[in-house]
């Protein structure tokens, strides 16, 4: 079957009467336009054809055998990186080269690769065929912000998998290669220079195959510590700890009611709140920080609330509750169980106190059984 298609030229011819009879004025204006012509079985590939003369038009094993059909396309083939099931294709990679998982043929492929190191004991991955290959890898970057000059400890699925240095800034960045593409559970906690831990702050988050994801806005909450833990009303509670430098800290005391409390932390980012028990009644509270501040770019960066610490105003003492009361509230409840999750397989580190309960190096059921006989609900 042949396509053709005409050059027209198109004449536009206009009359102005003057009524009722005398012809005034003509007007005649010429407007062309070309269309291409193309002639499928003349011999030449003209815009629009894949190729020319036509052929059979029937299906090729392979890109150097592929036929031109009637209309001047090309056929099916192996190799056009279309699976043509009708053909007996299994799999089709756009070439026709084997054992790159779909073979010359289009047909799938078993690839035994050997992923065992030296010296024995690797094993070997088995992947079918088809038209794609084992994921590759990818990285991650990290940057956030944490206490000056401290140390932030990086965790993958609970795993520890590296360290970063924070700058005076308290910024910090971290990259890692190698990490399988998929959904990720990345942890972060740190310890500032009075020796306090934050929280065990996750963000959980997909890793784009070959590519580098990058996590920004990691803000590690103020570390906190609170003096005394059991004092009279009327008395001064100490409230401290560390955060980005001059960021407005916002302590927050809770019981029956809700108090809010600011202060803006030094340079060095440590911070001190003088908190007056006057007006508050005799009972047991919690105390956590949140930090806010202003970049260079005027836009404002906040975290959220950090470890809650237990006090007791008009209590003549804390209760012990022992090390299975991992985030130090005084409970033993389903946030310490959740820190012991968080840090399951691992040993305990980064939670304060520790997670790793009978102090074996490493947190398993044996420590679920110990905080589970001092519940507290």
């Amino acid at each position: 079957m042949n396509r053709i298609f005409f050059s027209i030229t198109l004449f536009c011819i206009s009359f102005g009467l003057l009524y009722p009879f005398s012809l005034s004025a003509i007007t005649i204006g010429v407007a062309s336009t070309t269309i291409r012509v193309s002639i499928c079985g003349d011999g030449i590939v003209n815009q629009g054809e894949d190729c020319d003369p036509p052929g059979s038009g029937n299906y090729s094993t392979s890109i150097a055998g592929r036929e031109c059909n009637s209309l001047c396309e090309w056929a099916p083939y192996c190799g056009d990186s279309v699976v043509q099931t009708s053909f007996g294709e299994e799999c089709d990679d756009g070439n026709n080269t084997s054992k790159d998982f779909c073979s010359a043929e289009c047909l799938a492929e078993e690839i035994v690769l050997n992923t065992g190191g030296g010296g024995g004991g690797g094993g070997a991955g088995i992947f079918p065929g088809g038209s794609f290959a084992p994921p590759s890898n990818s990285d991650v970057t990290i940057t956030g912000k944490a206490y000056p000059n401290s140390t932030v400890t990086i965790l993958k699925d609970g795993e520890v998998i590296g360290e970063v240095a924070t700058d005076s800034n308290a910024d910090f960045l971290f990259t890692t290669s190698g990490i399988t593409p998929g959904t990720a559970t990345f942890g972060f906690w740190a310890e500032d220079s009075k020796g306090l831990r934050s929280i065990s702050y996750t963000t959980t988050f997909e890793v784009i195959q070959s590519a580098v994801t990058t996590v920004s806005g990691v803000y590690l909450p103020p570390t906190i510590r609170v003096e005394p833990r059991s004092l009279d009303r009327g008395d001064t509670l100490t409230i401290d700890g560390t955060s980005v430098p001059d960021a407005v800290i916002t302590a927050q005391i809770s019981g029956d009611d809700e108090y809010l409390e600011t202060v803006t932390a030094e340079t060095d980012g440590s911070w001190e709140l003088l908190f007056d028990t006057s007006p508050i009644p005799n009972d047991s509270y919690t105390a956590r920080a949140s930090f806010r501040r202003s970049d260079t770019n005027g836009l404002t960066i906040e975290s959220g609330f950090g470890q809650a610490l237990s006090f007791f105003v008009g209590v003549d003492a804390v209760p012990d509750t022992g090390p299975s009361d991992l985030n130090l509230d005084g409970r033993i409840n389903i946030v310490d169980f959740s820190i012991m999750l968080f840090h399951w397989g691992t040993d305990g580190a980064g939670s304060s106190p520790s997670a790793d309960i009978n102090g074996d190096g490493r947190v398993n059921l044996t420590d679920f059984s110990i905080m589970i006989f001092n519940w507290t609900g």
